[in-house]
């Protein structure tokens, strides 16, 4: 079975939305990237380290990928929040192949405020 690992490569569904501007607890700017994954994707990663870090890894891939910015993966600090900023609704769109991209400026502003999807407590 040369070249067939099993095990050795994971897919797992998620989505990231487009980048925000918000300002760190220090009041300086920062762009804020969300990228969802399903429910039980969250508690499995809180059950056990390994999968928490490969999610973590997956996330800042996706981030990378998508926006084409290298981040500092030295110097990574995990907040105690659930989320950061006021909770929105993000609207992923992929257009059908048959189709063409249509101007998505009357979504600009929606906003859609939701309670945080995992509360503590």
């Amino acid at each position: 079975m040369q070249g067939k690992t099993r095990g050795m490569q994971w897919s797992i569904p998620h989505s990231v939305s487009q980048a925000r501007e918000d300002v760190d607890k220090s009041g300086t700017k920062c762009m804020v990237y969300d990228v969802v994954f399903h429910p039980d994707t969250y508690y499995l990663l809180k059950k056990n380290d390994r999968f928490r870090k490969m999610i973590h890894d997956t996330a800042l891939d996706a981030v990378e990928r998508q926006f084409d910015v290298e981040l500092d993966k030295v110097n990574i600090r995990m907040p105690k929040m659930t989320f950061k900023g006021l909770p929105m609704s993000s609207v992923i769109r992929t257009p059908h192949s048959n189709e063409t991209v249509k101007d998505s400026s009357s979504l600009e502003d929606v906003d859609v405020r939701l309670r945080p999807p995992f509360a503590d407590g």
